[in-house]
């Protein structure tokens, strides 16, 4: 297993003209049996699944293997696939193909997989609050893409 190259330290340039930055922190091993339970509670075990499949369906060269997970410091979450390098992806039904870095990949499927877990959760229950809980994951997640040299790859892979 080798640690993930992610984006953990905010950029200079940023911290100096005063906007707000947002780093990642690696989970510890102890911390991995209960990490998706800890942020988006009964439905942790559909996290690993839907973050795999979304791999699976997207990334032809994808063979599944160790995942790193990260919590950022504005509260989100993500998990990051266990390649080096880039990897080609293809969205067909968005019309998008492109080369993505293990983190780049990670934060996309994470930003599906929250979605995908609110809109579930809507259709079985539009009181639920782990909606909201699960939206503002999201956007937490959103903040820290946009803080990544990828961010534009990610756009197009998600939104």
């Amino acid at each position: 297993m080798s640690q993930q190259n992610v984006n953990t330290t905010a950029s200079e340039s940023k911290e100096s003209s005063g906007e707000k930055t947002v780093s990642a922190q690696l989970a510890q091993a102890g911390q991995r049996l209960t990490f998706f339970e800890d942020f988006i509670g009964h439905l942790a075990p559909k996290a690993p699944r839907l973050l795999t499949h979304w791999m699976r369906s997207h990334c032809k060269d994808y063979a599944g293997g160790y995942w790193e997970y990260f919590s950022t410091s504005n509260g989100a979450c993500f998990a990051v696939p266990g390649f080096e390098g880039k990897k080609h992806f293809q969205i067909l039904f968005r019309g998008f193909s492109a080369e993505m870095s293990a983190e780049a990949a990670g934060v996309s499927a994470m930003l599906t997989v929250l979605k995908c877990l609110a809109w579930q959760t809507w259709s079985e229950n539009g009181n639920d609050p782990l909606i909201g809980k699960l939206n503002h994951l999201e956007s937490a997640l959103w903040e820290y893409a946009l803080t990544l040299d990828e961010k534009r790859v990610i756009c197009l892979a998600v939104a």
